[in-house]
């Protein structure tokens, strides 16, 4: 995986157990754990992935502009923003904050397009690669990855085939 010239060793993923607020404590505890952790492991190329289910469901407000604005804030002052190596992209078939990790096609679940529109929206999220991390088959992954594309602004989508413009992602 590339950032920029520099190439990302690995990746922290921000939920290690199901059913708890692992993502929360991971990036909102007062000490920055998420940030703590990469200083620790005192890795420069190591990054961290975000699951936006996994955000979702530990009761990040994706689903509204605020609550998008308030994650990117929240990344930015434990200095994250350039250290996500990773989104996975899914949506979420619980409500959030209902602390249950159950993927569902983009637009279908509850942070809905609106949600995603938002989030592509971010110039942040141009640096960021995405992987489509949600149930269905080749069919349904392709019109989701369509979808994406669709909502991301139109200074950053490419030719349907060649993902966005920006040369360090997201490419699907």
């Amino acid at each position: 995986m590339r950032r920029g010239s520099e190439a990302t060793s690995g990746v922290v993923e921000e939920c290690r157990r199901r059913g708890a607020d692992c993502a929360q404590v991971f990036l909102s505890n007062p000490r920055g754990w998420a940030a703590a952790l990469l200083e620790e492991a005192g890795d420069a190329h190591l990054g961290i992935c975000l699951d936006v289910c996994h955000l979702f469901a530990t009761g990040y407000s994706l689903d509204e502009p605020g609550g998008v604005e308030a994650l990117f804030a929240e990344l930015a002052a434990h200095g994250l923003t350039d250290r996500v190596a990773l989104v996975h992209a899914n949506d979420s078939e619980f409500p959030r904050g209902d602390r249950r990790d159950r993927h569902s096609p983009i637009g279908e679940g509850h942070v809905g397009v609106e949600g995603w529109r938002v989030l592509l929206s971010r110039s942040e999220a141009a640096a960021w690669p995405f992987v489509l991390e949600t149930p269905g088959d080749a069919e349904s992954h392709a019109a989701q990855i369509a979808l994406l594309r669709a909502l991301a602004p139109a200074s950053r989508s490419g030719p349907s085939d060649q993902g966005w413009n920006s040369a360090r992602g997201p490419s699907w």
